[in-house]
């Protein structure tokens, strides 16, 4: 296992970070950050843990994930934490959502979370407008993006992610042909859908939800990273909020636009002619990027971070780390919660 130094830290986000974390890393700092990200190490490595770290995620903690355990995006980490076998406990450095997300895949399993940060998509949601909406149409399909609550999976027959919603809402319309499908919680993320799979905005009931730091990505605010920066490609992911402008120009216009997960931001990326690119989502994942392919350039529309995301720390992970076994830290679900979201992961698990 490779050491951490303060040296490396401070040289490493010095050059590569700190135009989106101006001030934060200090010689001092990242000399304590790296004693941290040891002892986190060893914890993980003696403990026998499952570390899983989100894109958005500070650098320090991406680096301790790439160490000893994974980064990705929601869709990704879920995989892991599906396939990875021989760990009876999972770590997951992210938002409270994604690792009720690891305990609902597996329920026999320890999982911890170091903050019980929240998420504005999961705030949107009100559970007794679904049971409504599932009164009023008792055939209906409730696909609900993967960025809910673990209540709100219970409510649900598909889950998605930002890879695959068209591919699980298109699963929806072919096998249950002509029965209503509520999708939730994002609502420009179910504008997409409505585009990749040329639908009507009418075909779906579209819950009113969004991210906060996406909303405010819109067509001005990306015109103006692009006016900034004429040489570079652009990296959208689909929850921002300029993809109904977008669409209805693209449609009038007869050109195509693409919008991609971030872990696909990562392989476009790489496969792409182009030196330099704008990057339409939280900045974390510019970090991502710039270690990933360190010869190309990469400017966010927005260097405004996500107040959730960033309320993982590596202080708090190994925190939790250190105290385990305190249920503080510990994902803990009803039975009846944990079985019906397994179904509805199950039903998107079953068509990727």
């Amino acid at each position: 296992m490779t050491e951490f130094t303060g040296d490396y830290f401070y040289k490493t986000f010095t050059e590569r970070s700190s135009d989106l974390y101006p001030d934060r890393y200090t010689k001092e700092y990242c000399d304590a950050l790296a004693e941290m990200a040891n002892r986190a190490a060893k914890l993980i490595t003696e403990k026998n843990i499952l570390l899983l770290v989100h894109n958005y995620q500070y650098p320090e903690i991406q680096e301790l994930g790439f160490a000893v355990g994974y980064v990705g995006d929601s869709y990704g980490l879920s995989l892991k934490a599906r396939d990875e076998k021989g760990y009876s406990t999972i770590a997951f450095s992210s938002v409270e959502f994604m690792a009720e997300t690891a305990k609902i895949i597996n329920p026999e399993k320890k999982v911890l979370v170091p903050t019980r940060a929240s998420c504005s998509l999961v705030e949107s949601v009100i559970l007794i407008k679904i049971l409504k909406w599932k009164e009023k149409n008792p055939t209906g399909k409730v696909v609900s993006y993967i960025n809910t609550d673990a209540k709100t999976k219970a409510l649900s027959d598909f889950i998605c992610t930002s890879r695959n919603a068209s591919k699980v809402v298109a699963h929806v319309r072919t096998n249950f042909p002509g029965d209503p499908i509520l999708f939730l919680p994002d609502k420009y993320l179910a504008n997409v859908v409505i585009s990749e799979l040329g639908l009507k905005f009418g075909d779906l009931d579209i819950w009113d939800g969004s991210c906060y730091i996406h909303k405010e990505l819109n067509e001005e605010t990306i015109d103006k990273a692009l006016f900034d920066h004429p040489n570079a490609e652009l990296l959208r992911h689909p929850e921002c909020g300029c993809t109904q402008e977008c669409i209805i120009t693209a449609l009038r216009q007869g050109i195509k636009i693409e919008f991609v997960s971030t872990e696909r931001m990562i392989t476009k990326a790489r496969e792409s002619a182009s030196q330099e690119f704008v990057v339409a989502t939280e900045p974390g994942m510019v970090d991502r990027l710039r270690r990933e392919l360190p010869n190309k350039r990469f400017y966010p529309v927005s260097k405004k971070m996500c107040k959730h995301m960033k309320q993982c720390t590596l202080e708090g992970l190994l925190e939790c780390l250190e105290h385990d076994d305190d249920p503080k830290y510990q994902i803990i679900l009803s039975k009846e919660i944990l079985d019906g979201a397994k179904v509805a992961i199950d039903n998107m698990m079953s068509i990727i």
